[in-house]
């Protein structure tokens, strides 16, 4: 049955009179929840699907697209919904690796139409015909007791991309998770989820580019909870893979072709090299900025470090199993666990949270969890505090502490020695097998006699310069009164000297202290 004929009574009811853009009306009807009778519907369906399989069958997206069909597509022989894949991801088939859509000459018009397309198929997984024969064994293993429709498989298939076994649809749900990212309407669950918080706090805002994300979280903590856990999942994709993050995939293709073209694509390994690459010479601005407002993101969130968490997942269970994601409270979250527990992590999780401390130390914020340990040593030897710090030109306090690693406090210190694995090894030895409770007391002993001398030592050197200058000018009765107050007060400062040695020698014995080795000087 021909859609005119099946639709003919629902389009004069909701005014879709004219034949050219008849399934266009219908489908945003539809999109609007408003009914049709059942044989309309099941007319609509049907194209919908076809439309799935086939570029040519969707006009106006075919019409769009033509020239990045034949840009981009061109040499590629295939047929059917592979060349919309191609279309909307430049992996797809042969050599589309790179992403088409976000390609400079790829057309706005098209991008466009492509994110229309999907953000009206999301809610029926047989709407997207790649995905669901590339995906349909995982969705067998994993989503098998969730109800098609309204975008539940697809949010399962999500919710566990870790446990996708198919290559075929890791690619697929990738590019999914792409336009996701981007505009918040592919991701039906957050769409849902969301629909009064948008219109409460981001009405008008622009739906692609990632712009009602951004909107959303300005207004984080006023979300409703729904939308909040929506929200952050989101955000958890852009850490996860730099083709999830959009504004880093549209300034860093330099940076990336430039410093990391020899890193795998997937996962956190381009953007681990973005990150150890920025302080080159010739790194681009703009990369840089984007990359540092990412790193900013991730200071406070423990499930923001993906590559952290998976090395260091079974350490916070042992080490402070009630440590939470992120709190007002840093003391309680899982990052400060990590940097207050620094010399009992496993080798996997210390050489992680090496790396993660660079970047943090190079963007240095007052009050981090995870370098906290050194803010007193920051305080005190680089002067900088929360007023001062944002202002700071990147790696100048990383800069700082290195050249006053000998001062620092032991905390900071074992801290900074993770990046020198046989440094940090010989501290643990040190302190773990050499420093008993007698050593200390025969370090300490010794120290106090060597400070006690040297005071001394300098005491009489000065007395006796002192004198020296002004005996010529002294005669009589002066002299001798002079003489006799500089014995007196030496005696006293003897004296006073050795009672305060008396007493921090009997204080270091009544208490426990841990010596740290710094580059074989204690």
């Amino acid at each position: 049955m021909s859609l005119s004929v099946a639709s003919k009574e629902d389009a004069a009811n909701l005014r879709c009179s004219h034949p050219a853009s008849l399934f266009t009306c219908l489908k945003e009807r539809i999109a609007k929840y408003q009914v049709l009778s059942p044989k309309c519907y099941d007319v609509i369906a049907k194209r919908r699907q076809e439309q799935a399989l086939h570029l040519d069958f969707d006009p106006i997206l075919a019409t769009t697209c033509a020239s990045e069909r034949a840009d981009f597509c061109g040499s590629v022989h295939i047929q059917g919904a592979a060349v919309v894949d191609c279309l909307a991801d430049g992996a797809a088939v042969v050599d589309c690796l790179a992403d088409a859509r976000r390609h400079p000459d790829f057309g706005a018009d098209c991008r466009q139409g492509l994110t229309e397309r999907m953000a009206n198929a999301v809610s029926d997984i047989r709407l997207l015909s790649s995905l669901r024969n590339d995906c349909s064994d995982d969705i067998h293993s994993l989503c098998d007791a969730i109800e098609p429709g309204k975008g539940r498989l697809l949010a399962c298939l999500q919710k566990k991309r870790g446990h996708i076994s198919s290559p075929e649809c890791r690619r697929q749900i990738i590019r999914l998770l792409g336009f996701v990212v981007e505009d918040y309407r592919i991701d039906f669950d957050l769409m849902q989820s969301c629909k009064a918080d948008t219109q409460k706090f981001c009405h008008g805002a622009d739906t692609g580019g990632g712009a009602m994300h951004a909107c959303l979280r300005k207004s984080r903590d006023h979300l409703s909870p729904a939308c909040r856990e929506a929200e952050d999942q989101v955000e958890l994709l852009e850490h996860e893979d730099v083709r999830l993050n959009p504004k880093i995939m549209r300034e860093c293709p330099l940076a990336i072709s430039t410093f990391c073209s020899d890193v795998q694509h997937g996962g956190t390994g381009v953007l681990m090299c973005l990150r150890e690459a920025m302080n080159q010479p010739h790194f681009p601005p703009p990369c840089k900025a984007v990359l540092l407002k990412h790193i900013e993101h991730s200071r406070l969130k423990y499930s923001l470090n993906p590559r952290l968490k998976d090395a260091c997942d079974s350490d916070i269970l042992a080490l402070c199993p009630e440590a939470v994601d992120a709190d007002e409270l840093q003391s309680k979250t899982k990052l400060y666990c990590l940097s207050d527990h620094a010399s009992a992590l496993s080798d996997m999780c210390r050489a992680e949270v090496a790396a993660v401390l660079r970047v943090h130390l190079y963007k240095y914020g007052v009050g981090l969890p995870l370098t906290s340990p050194c803010d007193d040593d920051v305080r005190q030897w680089c002067k900088v505090d929360h007023t001062t710090a944002p202002h700071l030109e990147a790696g100048s306090v990383q800069a700082c502490l290195i050249r006053h690693l000998g001062d620092l406090q032991g905390s900071c210190w074992t801290l900074l020695s993770m990046f020198d694995d046989g440094q940090y090894q010989k501290a643990v030895h040190l302190e773990e097998d050499h420093w008993n409770e007698t050593q200390i007391q025969e370090v300490t002993k010794h120290m106090v006699a060597q400070v006690q001398y040297k005071i001394l030592d300098q005491m009489r050197t000065n007395l006796t310069q002192l004198m020296s200058q002004h005996i010529s000018a002294l005669n009589g009765p002066h002299f001798d009164t002079l003489v006799q107050i500089t014995r007196a007060l030496g005696v006293m400062m003897v004296m006073i000297m050795g009672c305060l040695a008396w007493l921090f020698t009997r204080s270091r014995r009544r208490s426990h202290h841990t010596v740290i080795m710094k580059d074989g000087r204690a």
